[in-house]
């Protein structure tokens, strides 16, 4: 069967494409760094005002204390919090741009583009763009959970598995249409004719999409499988720092495996077509 062989064939990792995947984790790597970092000055920062009281006791010295000292909590206080909302801006901002960056650069390397930090802004649009859609995506998700909730019982095996396979299943389409997303835009250079050429592709090539989207519903519900077996198997004593990082890194090897085999579904569509 052509599916089942393209799907072995997915596995299969060319060197560019092992290239992709490990820039993708050091800036992963390096976002982690910079939130690691930020939450240690706000815990320096906060240890400052506090004095590493409880709140107890420094509403306790609060009282106690003196004109002078009450004043100088309050400028502690008040940097404390300049800090921290400045912090989160500049986090948040950092962290949107190394994204954006990291999908420009994985996808300019796997089409063989010249990379140009010019179209760094544009990409930054879209995605921009892709966060409106997926409050969208969101809301939607929440409103089939709610829907479900009253449908099933509140516990139980039968349950437990239609929530895990639903979350599999809106996770990994969302994955999949932005995947899409990004390879027009990277061709096409416009935003809104590449949201339109992504769902006018699945809708024009159903027959091809579906049965290769549920193959990686399908590794993604295998993958979630084996980290729930090693974690209560293998990775014991993790800490939950640890957990979260593993998991990062599976969640970073799928969707590289995921926009792969995508890429190679709608290439070898077109080659058909052409």
């Amino acid at each position: 069967m052509p599916l089942l062989v393209d799907y072995l064939q997915s596995f299969r990792f060319k060197k560019e494409e092992v290239f992709t995947f490990l820039f993708e984790l050091f800036l992963i790597a390096l976002v982690a760094l910079l939130w690691f970092g930020f939450n240690g000055i706000i815990e320096q920062r906060l240890y400052a005002v506090t004095g590493g009281q409880s709140i107890d006791a420094l509403k306790s010295s609060l009282l106690a204390s003196t004109e002078g000292a009450a004043q100088a909590f309050l400028g502690n206080v008040k940097l404390f919090t300049y800090v921290f909302v400045i912090g989160i801006v500049v986090m948040l901002l950092l962290t949107f741009l190394l994204f954006a960056f990291s999908q420009y650069h994985s996808w300019a390397r796997l089409l063989h583009q010249k990379i140009s930090l010019k179209a760094i802004p544009r990409w930054c649009g879209l995605f921009s763009l892709l966060l409106l859609f997926g409050a969208g995506f969101l809301i939607i998700y929440l409103a089939f959970f709610l829907l479900l909730s009253f449908i099933l019982p509140a516990t139980g095996t039968l349950t437990q598995i239609v929530l895990a396979v639903s979350k599999s299943f809106f996770l990994v389409l969302i994955l999949a249409w932005t995947t899409f997303v990004f390879y027009f835009f990277s061709e096409k250079k416009q935003m809104l004719e590449s949201l339109h050429a992504a769902f006018s592709w699945i809708k024009k090539n159903r027959r091809t999409f579906w049965p290769v989207f549920l193959l990686a519903v399908l590794t993604f519900i295998i993958l979630n499988l084996l980290v729930v077996y090693l974690q209560q198997k293998v990775w014991i004593s993790a800490s939950a720092v640890e957990n979260f990082l593993i998991k990062i890194f599976l969640l970073t090897l799928y969707y590289n495996w995921l926009r792969l085999y995508l890429l190679k579904t709608v290439k070898k569509k077109e080659s058909t077509l052409s």
